[in-house]
């Protein structure tokens, strides 16, 4: 129930959720706070609802191949990763085992890019200062990718959404 300019209240609970708007009126984040659990947690917003219907020009289309090869790097892991360039240090680390899904990447269709900065959000020990949205194409029917990156363009982590 609102209670507040974007503030939220729970009728059943003793818990609140009170979004963070930009000078521009754009939802940053929100703030959750449980009262009753003398809980409260900040969530930065990484980028809308995936849809494939509507989609925009890539800002940067060189950069593309760049991350489907760190991708790929990504899933193979051992000295295939280690060897890859575009990827951070932690992100060479952390999975240098590879990823398990998905087991082949083909293709990247680019949908939707959101400047991160300033928000908190970190990957593997590194700053992630934008999310790049792709459509897999995959051995995953329906799979997206949120692709995080740092300031240089180096992929530091990755999500798979399914729609």
């Amino acid at each position: 129930m609102p209670v507040a300019t974007n503030t939220f209240t729970s009728n059943d609970r003793n818990v609140s959720v009170t979004f963070t708007v930009d000078a521009n009126g754009h939802v940053t984040g929100f703030t959750l706070k449980d009262k009753d659990q003398g809980y409260e947690r900040a969530v930065p917003r990484i980028g809308p609802l995936v849809d494939a219907t509507k989609t925009y020009a890539d800002p940067d289309p060189s950069r593309t191949p760049k991350i489907l090869l760190a991708l790929q790097a990504m899933i193979q892991g051992g000295k295939q990763l280690e060897e890859a360039s575009g990827l951070t240090l932690g992100a060479k680390r952390d999975f240098a085992g590879g990823i398990p899904e998905p087991q082949l990447l083909n293709s990247l269709t680019f949908i939707h890019s959101e400047n991160v900065t300033g928000r908190g959000i970190q990957g593997h020990e590194s700053d992630v200062s934008e999310i790049v949205t792709y459509q897999l194409k995959s051995n995953l029917p329906d799979t997206y990718i949120l692709v995080h990156l740092t300031t240089d363009s180096l992929v530091t982590d990755c999500d798979l959404v399914e729609k």
